[in-house]
């Protein structure tokens, strides 16, 4: 996997989240690359 992979699950997860920060972990934004749903769950 290279940055960019990361770049867009992480941006996917994001997205998901309220306010301007991120809550998503490494290890979510990995199974978003694995085909995972984007959504983090809290």
């Amino acid at each position: 996997m290279d940055d960019v992979e990361y770049g867009a699950a992480h941006g996917a997860l994001a997205s998901t989240t309220p306010g301007d920060t991120s809550m998503a972990t490494l290890k979510e934004v990995e199974k978003q690359i694995k085909g995972g749903g984007a959504r983090v769950v809290r």
